[in-house]
């Protein structure tokens, strides 16, 4: 992923507030083809569980991926 793609992703995916604080992403709000190598990089991760937003990942996961620092290993 160059820069150029991390920006724009950075500004089209909204990180959602929970007790106001940043705390996780719609997989739904992230554009093809991310969306998808995304959550093929989630798997087996804890991912939280908001009702009525459908599959979330936790915001810090994807700022982390978009940086080149998820999957942890």
């Amino acid at each position: 992923m160059n820069d150029a793609d991390r920006s724009a992703l950075l500004a089209a995916v909204p990180v959602h507030e929970h007790k106001g604080k940043p705390y996780y992403v719609r997989l739904a709000d992230i554009p093809p083809p991310w969306q998808d190598a995304f959550r093929a990089a989630l798997r087996g991760s804890a991912c939280p569980v908001i009702e009525g937003q459908g599959d979330c990942a936790y915001g810090w996961d994807w700022s982390d991926w978009l940086q080149g620092r998820f999957p942890h290993g």
